[in-house]
């Protein structure tokens, strides 16, 4: 039985199926016209956006883990100079933000977990800042319907996806990145995206 909504229109989730349904038969003939499909085009644009969002992030941790470390650092200090103590040490049974930020530190933290830090900052910016110029590349690549581009997103944005997902990426910006990358995917994948690209294999195209 199907459903509408009173006026004789389709369902919105029916027309995006619709929308995203493959086009059969797909036609191998490398002389038949293959416009790039305005799906191709968003996805790019979506990623192009998440690779802005990527390489900020990314250029802002390599550029900023000195002074975030040092600000942490400061703050454990802090907890130290006004006499409240870390982890158990912490008698209080106040619940402000510093009492509850001082009770979750175990101890002061050693030259060597200091530099560790500030090297984990600078590996985690490289990481986000080169998948931010992927996205960037891909993106582009995809306006110009190549091949090779959505190869890379999926690579790449696979690797957005994993990193903010499993916190390695702690960044609202790069989860909504991901997302859309997510959603980018899928226009390429499926529908009128995925027919363009086996036609662009057939044509050729890299």
């Amino acid at each position: 039985m199907s459903m509408n909504n009173g006026s004789g229109r389709p369902r919105f989730m029916d027309t995006f199926k619709a929308a995203m349904a493959p086009r059969e038969p797909v036609d191998l003939d490398p002389d038949a016209p293959n416009p790039l499909p305005r799906t191709v085009k968003i996805a790019g644009g979506f990623s192009m956006f998440a690779g802005v969002v990527s390489l900020f992030v990314g250029l802002n941790a390599v550029l900023t883990r000195t002074s975030v470390v040092e600000g942490l650092v400061a703050d454990i200090q802090s907890c130290t100079d006004q006499g409240i103590g870390l982890g158990a040490a912490v008698t209080t049974t106040d619940t402000s933000d510093l009492i509850t930020f001082c009770r979750s530190i175990a101890s002061a933290p050693t030259a060597d977990q200091i530099s560790g830090a500030q090297g984990q900052l600078l590996m985690i910016g490289i990481v986000v800042t080169a998948i931010g110029i992927g996205l960037l590349v891909g993106g582009y690549g995809l306006f110009k319907g190549a091949r090779w581009a959505r190869r890379l997103v999926s690579i790449v944005g696979a690797l957005l996806l994993v990193g903010t997902m499993l916190g390695f990426f702690g960044n609202a910006l790069l989860l909504l990145g991901g997302l859309l990358v997510l959603i980018g995917l899928a226009m390429l994948y499926v529908g009128k995206g995925a027919t363009y690209f086996i036609r662009a294999k057939a044509q050729g195209i890299r």
